[in-house]
């Protein structure tokens, strides 16, 4: 193990074990799901082989913690045509969600003994393909782990499958189940099993039997002030970065030649400055999936800096109606009244800034969490922009503050992300 365990990850794996490793992982977002999930492999070596199921943008994240935190090599599985060679008996297996189905007779092949799945509340439909899929990969596996940061839902009908399949002698009978815990009343329609009812009981009954739960305010006194937690994405048309990267000046003479000019007497910088825009364009359905996955799994509050005003203006119109919008096209009364509803309205979610319009002069102390959809050229602005939240930079000590670095995989922007590290240090 590369990493040493805190008090709380350690004693909730120990819980774990304790339930036969059969057990539902729901720490709050940034508490490290994954390394607990990973931790427990590790203590148990009859844990092999492993498959990851999650998100498509989650899948190079499990490989990064893998190698972080084990030293373990993983083999990411792609695309619906499923090919040899490619499921060692040995180490982790990762396949999203979308393409387990097809994935489904090479992986029994297998026979994995450890399943786990991320984001396991995405399996609340017991009809859909995934959920079938997931209970048919689980069926035969000694243990199944499922991670979520929100496993108490508003609807315990979206609970019962998940549970069915993490420890399905457990709540035997989805009838029983309904009746007990989902208020189940008779329509005209027929059933209507959205409501609620029970609910202390059913969160006892989850405590007891099968959910380590961890709240980021149950353990601040173990955390550190400032977690960064890097985060790779893939890119869309990935030929395209590469032809930039391979030749920037025949593919600027496709794309833009009005500014062939100036990039030839400053070619470097320019390409540089292309490069860094080119990733965060193409990268941007994969943010957005983490983004979405983010605001499910939790209901803290994040800033979102950016430098390109087409990239901040994708994430705000994503989400417009739990968003606002700081960049330099506004005014300082504007700004003010953003910084205000971010801040105050509980709908408003998210706030999307240019790293100089927002990451300087206001006070969000109090606001956990911070992500960079791109990075500027000087560490002082990172420091400032995360010190908005964390209050380093006033001699005010916040909570701890999680700032994710939303990376496109084997770009410029990786090599930039290293060169800002060494300059902070």
């Amino acid at each position: 193990m590369n990493t040493t365990p805190l008090p709380y990850q350690m004693e909730d794996i120990e819980q774990v074990e304790r339930w036969g490793g059969r057990a539902l992982i729901g720490w709050d977002m940034s508490l490290g799901k994954s390394f607990g999930a990973l931790l427990f492999a590790q203590r148990n070596p009859d844990a092999r082989p492993i498959v990851v199921v999650c998100p498509a943008g989650l899948k190079h994240n499990w490989e990064n913690e893998a190698q972080k935190h084990l030293g373990w090599r993983s083999t990411i599985l792609e695309g619906t045509q499923p090919y040899s060679a490619v499921c060692p008996r040995s180490g982790i297996v990762i396949v999203n969600y979308d393409i387990l189905k097809a994935w489904l007779p090479r992986l029994r092949t297998l026979r994995p003994q450890l399943v786990i799945l991320d984001e396991c509340h995405l399996l609340g439909n017991h009809k859909s393909q995934r959920s079938r899929a997931a209970k048919t990969i689980c069926r035969d596996a000694r243990y199944v782990l499922g991670l979520s940061g929100t496993p108490l839902l508003n609807r315990p009908v979206e609970l019962w499958h998940p549970l069915s399949i993490i420890r399905p002698n457990l709540f035997p009978s989805r009838w029983d189940f309904c009746l007990r815990f989902c208020d189940a009343k008779q329509k005209f329609y027929g059933w209507d099993l959205r409501g609620a009812s029970n609910i202390p009981e059913l969160h006892a009954t989850l405590r007891r039997e099968v959910l380590v739960r961890r709240r980021k305010s149950d353990v601040l006194d173990q955390l550190p002030p400032v977690r960064r937690i890097v985060v790779p994405l893939d890119l869309v048309r990935r030929q395209e970065y590469d032809l930039a990267h391979q030749d920037f000046v025949q593919w600027l003479r496709r794309h833009k030649p009005e500014r062939i000019r100036s990039a030839l007497r400053a070619e470097r910088l320019t390409r540089a400055n292309y490069l860094i825009h080119l990733a965060a364009q193409l990268k941007m359905p994969a943010a957005l999936e983490w983004l979405d996955c983010y605001l499910q799994e939790t209901e803290e509050k994040i800033i979102l800096f950016a430098t390109h005003r087409d990239v901040l203006h994708e994430c705000y119109l994503a989400h417009r109606k739990r968003s606002v919008l700081i960049d330099g096209s506004i005014t300082e009364v504007q700004r003010e009244e953003a910084r205000k509803q971010f801040l105050c309205a509980e709908r408003t979610r998210i706030l999307c800034g240019n790293i100089r319009a927002a990451g300087t002069g206001w006070n969000a102390t109090g606001v956990p969490n911070l992500a960079f959809l791109e990075l500027p050229w000087h560490p002082g602005a990172v420091e400032q922009a995360i010190g908005r939240c964390h209050g380093m930079d006033r001699g005010v000590q916040g909570e701890s503050t999680t700032a994710f670095f939303l990376l496109a995989r084997n770009t410029i922007e990786t090599h930039l992300a290293e060169l800002i590290q060494r300059k902070a240090v």
